[in-house]
């Protein structure tokens, strides 16, 4: 990453999760891009399902930190239908009040469309 940005300082770099090495490319980078903080595909049984709690909480406290100390952008993938638009609209409001930029994708990542108000 480090050469990335030496090479191309313009570049805008998103990790991709990165977690446990997010301190350690964090100045690199200009943002970040989480998936699944709310709502994520259900593999087991099709569908979609809510994130689990413990992971979302963990989730969101590296992603407030990198925030804080790095100055990233957040930027949040969450599945559900393009019909659920009720939930995403819940979704949207919770990512904004965490200052992410939510978007939303069909499971199968045939269409990714932006939060809505």
């Amino acid at each position: 990453v480090q050469k990335i940005r030496k090479t191309f300082p313009e570049a805008i770099l998103l990790g991709n999760g990165g977690f446990d090495i997010m301190d350690s490319i964090a100045a690199e980078l200009n943002g970040v891009l989480v998936e699944d903080i709310f709502w994520g595909p259900d593999f087991k049984r099709g569908g979609y399902r809510p994130a689990i709690a413990s992971e979302q909480i963990e989730k969101i406290r590296i992603l407030k930190k990198a925030m804080r100390e790095h100055g990233l952008i957040v930027f949040n993938i969450e599945y559900l239908p393009r019909t659920e638009n009720e939930e995403k609209k819940k979704v949207s409001l919770a990512s904004r009040r965490l200052e992410f930029r939510p978007y939303f994708a069909e499971k199968d990542l045939t269409e990714i469309y932006p939060q809505i108000s």
